[in-house]
């Protein structure tokens, strides 16, 4: 108010000296008082932070909070189960026209009786039909739950992964062998109850579905994988797409960015010093991931993106030129394959060079065989050989290119519980015609295949 007043003395006595309206007079004391309060008001706005002081503060903290997680999350591993429940193993529906359901169960002395009603109601043929367990932590000790129930097959004839137990199955109604189109088949299985109550197991049927030979249709064979869910009495699709990774660290910095340039082009002034340091905070934090990153973590990552039913990533080699190969096992039972994925790494982390390989684990082909070309692929690499060993004999491996009459070492890599594979990559040469031959510690053929 004294300032008002004073205002008012002062351009009274300009009023004495000037000869000027009243009107003149009242708009430039309010103009006066405008400019004072609007002066007022900067001062307490530079006491007072932004709101987009408080959405830089907010992104920054968020993305330092990401990049830490998974170290902070490594202290406390013991106490958190990453294996989910059998409701987010499977879906909530069957394959088209193949109706599965529990009719009912029965328990029994350490366990359950189920009794399951198969009704297939599309065009298709269901073949290789087998019921088995699936240990997804590890492997199952078959002594801690008895043998009763298991069916055993002849190792030489049928290999059985090492997470896998086949069920011993009882035909009620109709072949399980084989259910044809139209047919209704009904079996009965035990389940011990340390079974049914691991989290980390699971129930799983599975069979090769083969479409009519006249059928007009473009699907060919394929594997299905229903989940048993016995507490529940559910039945479900496996959803092979719930180890899909979500990554937020690249997000948050490029939202980081846009925010601050939004924070620089609002600031007509120092909008050089704040670009500057936006391009500084930015480089610190791609510097940041990639120290505190874990490299083997992003490329399991990668591969589960393929989303084969049931994969589990079992050994990943690093290689020159900023590559790794991931190899893998995906399905179950007796219907088990092994592939590889090459991935590289770029400005943004781990990916895939081309898709994933993979191929049938056979007793019947003790070494293995998967063939990949990289041919226009964005890689240093053009060919890659692979296969799993079951052939406990083959003490190396050796391989004849023949187009270049040129003989290699493939390397053997143990893994598991005494699992094995082999592989061989090469950077120039062709590997579309070879021998590869199972060398035993005597010097001696154990194994050879050709593709001549």
């Amino acid at each position: 108010m004294k300032k008002r007043d004073d205002l008012d003395r002062t351009l009274m006595s300009v009023d004495d000296e000037s000869d000027w309206h009243r009107q003149d007079k009242h708009r430039l004391k309010e103009r006066i008082f405008q400019d004072i309060e609007k002066m007022n008001g900067n001062v307490i706005r530079k006491q007072t932070h932004s709101l987009k002081y408080y959405i830089a503060v907010v992104s920054v903290s968020l993305l330092l909070f990401i990049l830490l997680f998974p170290n902070l999350l490594s202290l406390f591993d013991s106490d958190i189960d990453r294996f989910p429940s059998s409701a987010s193993r499977m879906k909530n529906v069957t394959e088209e026209g193949y109706n599965i359901e529990i009719q009912r169960k029965i328990e029994e002395r350490d366990g359950y009786r189920v009794f399951l009603q198969i009704e297939n109601e599309s065009i298709h043929t269901f073949e290789e039909n087998e019921m088995f367990i699936k240990h997804f932590a590890g492997e199952l000790e078959i002594d801690s739950v008895g043998e009763d129930w298991v069916f055993s097959p002849n190792p030489e004839e049928l290999y059985v992964d090492r997470q896998s137990i086949l069920i011993e199955v009882e035909e009620v109604r109709g072949s399980f062998a084989e259910i044809d189109a139209g047919s209704s088949v009904i079996i009965d299985f035990f389940v011990p109850s340390k079974i049914i109550e691991d989290p980390h197991v699971e129930i799983v049927y599975q069979s090769v579905k083969i479409p009519p030979v006249n059928a007009r249709t473009s699907d060919g064979f394929q594997h299905t994988f229903h989940v048993i869910d016995v507490n529940n009495e559910k039945v479900g699709m496996y959803d092979e797409s719930q180890h899909t990774p979500v990554s937020l660290k690249y997000v948050l910095v490029v939202l980081f960015f846009i925010v601050s340039l939004y924070i620089i082009w609002r600031h007509k002034t120092k909008r050089m010093v704040l670009l500057i340091a936006t391009i500084v905070i930015v480089a610190l934090m791609y510097i940041g991931m990639n120290i505190i990153k874990d490299d083997i973590t992003e490329i399991e990552n990668v591969v589960n993106e393929i989303s084969w039913p049931m994969m589990e990533v079992v050994h990943i080699e690093m290689l020159d030129h900023g590559e790794a190969l991931a190899f893998y096992e995906h399905g179950g039972g007796t219907l088990t394959s092994f592939g590889s994925v090459l991935v590289k790494e770029t400005f943004f982390g781990w990916k895939n060079v081309r898709g994933g390989s993979s191929s049938h684990i056979s007793a019947r082909h003790p070494m293995g065989w998967n063939y990949s070309n990289y041919d226009y692929a964005n890689t240093s690499y053009q060919s890659l050989l692979n296969g799993k060993l079951l052939n406990e004999e083959i003490d190396e491996i050796v391989i004849t290119i023949h187009n270049i009459d040129k003989e290699v070492s493939g390397n053997i890599i143990d893994y598991g519980d005494g699992e094995r594979f082999w592989y061989y990559i090469s950077e120039d040469d062709n590997l579309d015609e070879v021998t590869i031959y199972g060398i035993s510690k005597n010097g001696e053929i154990v194994e050879q295949y050709s593709n001549r």
